[in-house]
């Protein structure tokens, strides 16, 4: 009776087990048309607010919200293309502070 019980409960417990962690993935995914994006800020326009970013193989974008920000700020984004090819379409979901970096700006 007491192995019955027991290989009730370890079966009940590893299928919540597996249930969360199945949750937990989900909270992560992001849509296809979603990816992340990393960049530095190397321009601030204080009277339009708006901050210039440009990611690692210079593609240069800008958003709202000056702020904080300091050129040589790094932020983490997620980017949504919008559903087409074009890059010159895509538009921030979200964007965070995310560190500085002292590597001069060309």
């Amino acid at each position: 009776m007491k192995t019955r019980f027991a290989l009730i409960l370890i079966a009940l417990l590893a299928t919540a087990t597996v249930s969360c962690v199945n949750h937990a993935g989900d909270r992560d995914r992001v849509s296809e048309s979603e990816y992340p994006m990393t960049a530095r800020v190397i321009d601030l326009n204080r009277d339009t607010d708006t901050v210039t970013v440009e990611t690692s193989t210079g593609f240069t974008y800008a958003f709202y919200g000056c702020e904080d920000y300091l050129i040589g700020d790094c932020v983490s984004a997620i980017m949504t293309d919008k559903g087409t090819p074009e890059i010159t379409d895509d538009e921030f979901v979200t964007v965070r502070y995310s560190g500085w970096s002292d590597y001069p700006l060309d």
